[in-house]
């Protein structure tokens, strides 16, 4: 049968079942237990790492080791700087804050699940993965970066929402197949936002990019007041002259001054 182990504050070293295993790493006296030194072996069956802890995560531990620990799940309450990279049997990381920033990278492996309640000001940022999902609520002026050293492989679907009035922070991606981007405004009515501005510049892999916002309305006593903010679409071969282009297909729901370059452009 399956079985859930316990880690604890001293160097573990634990091998599970055959089954479908769940380890769980939380705080014992106001320590973490996900600490240097751990060794897990899930053995065989999809076996998940949960890591619940108060303060931040700045990264794995020296000296972890998990062998066929096929997921990870972090929530902090703090920041949360992650190389999931280095876990190689990991093929799918969620990671979720409220009110702290994120800075997570992965392998090309390796879906990446990104979970930011209460951004604010604080910035997300992911490199790498193979498929990206972002969602980032309670946004101001914080920004939402993926790619930025390292494309992902996969495909990319950021949604953010925004909380207050002014300008929110900006959305910015780089590579991924497919590029999905929602851009949402729930500030107060009577308060206008003006949505985030939206980059998306492609790699060779990129062929279709699609970017929603809401549209534009007039603040008012009853009313929540947008305006949409500009967004910028560049195929990987958009300065050269010759080079082929790959991003074929582009769609675009509320939007304000928008510049699309791709040779390959198919559908608008």
């Amino acid at each position: 049968v399956a079985q859930t182990f316990t880690l604890t504050t001293d160097a573990d070293n634990i091998i599970g079942t055959t089954n479908n295993d769940i380890f769980n790493a939380g705080e014992s006296g106001g320590a973490a237990t996900w600490t240097v030194g751990d060794a897990i072996n899930g053995g065989a069956g999809n076996d998940t790492l949960n890591v619940t802890q108060t303060n931040a995560v700045a990264g794995v531990p020296v000296g972890f080791t998990a062998t066929s620990v096929e997921s990870l799940n972090i929530l902090s309450g703090g920041a949360i700087t992650l190389n999931a990279s280095t876990l190689a049997d990991a093929t799918a990381i969620k990671t979720t804050t409220s009110g702290a920033a994120q800075t997570i990278t992965g392998a090309a492996t390796q879906n990446l699940t990104i979970v930011s309640g209460l951004q604010a000001a604080n910035n997300v940022g992911v490199n790498g993965g193979n498929n990206v999902s972002i969602t980032a609520t309670g946004v101001t002026t914080g920004t939402t970066t993926v790619g930025g050293t390292t494309a992902p492989a996969g495909d990319v679907v950021v949604a953010v929402t925004s909380s207050t009035a002014g300008t929110t922070g900006a959305i910015a991606v780089t590579g991924g197949k497919s590029v999905t981007v929602t851009s949402k405004a729930a500030n107060a009515v009577n308060t206008t936002v003006i949505q985030s501005a939206v980059n998306v510049t492609g790699t060779a892999a990129t062929t279709a990019v699609t970017v929603s916002q809401d549209a534009t309305a007039a603040a008012a006593a009853t009313v929540v007041g947008k305006t949409t903010g500009a967004v910028t679409i560049n195929d990987a071969s958009a300065a050269s002259a010759t080079a082929a282009g790959t991003i074929a297909s582009v769609t675009l729901n509320s939007y304000g001054n928008s510049t699309v370059d791709s040779s390959a452009l198919a559908t608008v």
